[in-house]
């Protein structure tokens, strides 16, 4: 992707266009190389998206919803973890350790409910919540000591 000829400033990074597909309001510094993605249960249609908020989509990614604030998160979202039992239960890692859930869906304006925990400044690399128990739910970290 790259900013129109000429021009190198941020507004323009933003809507920078790549291979004829214009990229509108790409977050700075908010999205990790591999964005996670995550599909919700029942209707195949739904998607969450991990940048430095959490999106959902109703209809396969066409249109992506925020259902957590921007600059809450602590970093980029690295897991994304989606209860096969009810779509309002979710929790996300990020890549420096924190740990947000929510067990009610959360409105489109409305941050996570629940900041859980803090892996000591390292990566989380996987969220599941337990497909029998929407009251638990595993974590897994990545530590480069």
């Amino acid at each position: 992707m790259r900013a129109p000829a000429g021009s190198s400033s941020a507004a323009d990074l933003a809507a920078a266009t790549a291979n004829g597909m214009t990229c509108v309001g790409i977050p700075a510094g908010g999205i990790l190389f591999y964005a996670p993605m995550e599909r919700g249960p029942g209707n195949p249609n739904t998607l969450y998206f991990g940048s430095n908020v959490l999106y959902r989509s109703a209809n396969a990614g066409v249109t992506m919803v925020k259902v957590s604030q921007e600059g809450t998160m602590g970093g980029a979202i690295s897991a994304i973890g989606i209860s096969p039992q009810n779509d309002n239960v979710r929790i996300v890692g990020t890549s420096t350790g924190a740990i947000f859930g929510t067990t009610t869906g959360a409105n489109p304006s409305a941050k996570p409910r629940r900041a859980w925990a803090r892996f000591l400044n390292n990566f989380v690399g996987r969220t599941v919540v337990d497909p029998n128990n929407v009251n638990t739910a595993y974590v897994t970290s990545k530590s480069s000591a």
